[in-house]
């Protein structure tokens, strides 16, 4: 069946995982501190640790200041997968039992032994983590990972330049982006805004795929003002039944929220991949 993906993009409520702590593997920092990466659509900040099983890179990606959920990018060689696939996750820290839970997708690089995790968290999860020693990641079927988390606040003030810049870049005022306390609430859920029946047959026929990211807004009203993309897949016709499909889907209960409750325009943005399983 074909099928798009939308990488980091949909969440869901789902049970957790059981997980030990004391049984997790302990990483080890074996690189000088956090790097930030400023990619062509979105900010990457970074750690790379060594553990028993070899390299984990752990990594959250974001785009501009105040959209309320940001990419978690693990890169490891620890976690093996032999095909795609969704697997439930837990990020947790010393003294809660679990600071999130949701949906992870992994991606299987065999030829360089390593594993792509994507998903996508709360903003509001970043404040904890960076507070705390440590923390411990888990994904379904594989052994726990224990980073230990240092400098993290720093890091972080790092992100939130590289968003503030990303934001000038796109003509947005970060000011505006950052006056969004509450984000605007959309009726269904958001996975649900592309489906595979909107890959193009151009590109089904031609049996190629790709990645693109897209950025839109919505206005006062809680209602999509615009779509467009930021990074392209390299076709038109991806990128253009990308936003396509999202203004024809995407709707909004209301508008964000300022600190006051006023209404605000506000911002969002994904990438979306369109594959041929």
């Amino acid at each position: 069946m074909i099928r798009a993906v939308i990488a980091a993009m949909s969440w869901l409520v789902v049970a957790a995982v059981a997980t030990d702590d004391a049984g997790a593997q302990q990483a080890i920092p074996n690189s000088p501190g956090w790097q930030m990466a400023y990619e062509a659509d979105m900010c990457v900040l970074s750690r790379a640790y060594a553990t028993k099983s070899g390299e984990f890179v752990f990594g959250i990606r974001s785009t501009l200041p105040g959209v309320d959920m940001v990419g978690l990018q693990i890169v490891t060689e620890g976690m093996t997968s032999r095909k795609r696939e969704r697997q439930l996750a837990t990020i947790s820290v010393p003294g809660q039992d679990q600071l999130w839970q949701g949906e992870v997708t992994l991606w299987p690089a065999p030829k360089l032994k390593q594993t792509l995790i994507l998903g996508s968290v709360p903003r509001t999860l970043l404040t904890p983590i960076a507070a705390a020693q440590e923390v411990t990641i888990a994904v379904a079927g594989q052994e726990p990972v224990t980073l230990p988390i240092s400098a993290a606040k720093q890091a972080l003030k790092a992100l939130e330049a590289c968003e503030a810049d990303f934001a000038k870049t796109l003509g947005i005022d970060a000011a505006q982006s950052m006056n969004v306390k509450t984000p605007a609430e959309p009726a269904k859920t958001v996975g649900d805004w592309i489906r595979f029946e909107d890959y193009p047959k151009s590109a089904l026929q031609a049996g190629v795929g790709g990645t693109v990211s897209i950025l839109w807004e919505v206005d006062k009203q809680g209602k999509i003002a615009s779509c467009r993309t930021i990074k392209t897949s390299g076709r038109e016709d991806l990128d253009k039944a990308a936003c396509d499909a999202l203004m024809k889907r995407a709707r909004f209960n209301r508008p964000a929220l300022d600190a006051a409750g006023n209404p605000v325009a506000s911002y969002g943005t994904r990438q979306v991949v369109w594959a041929i399983p």
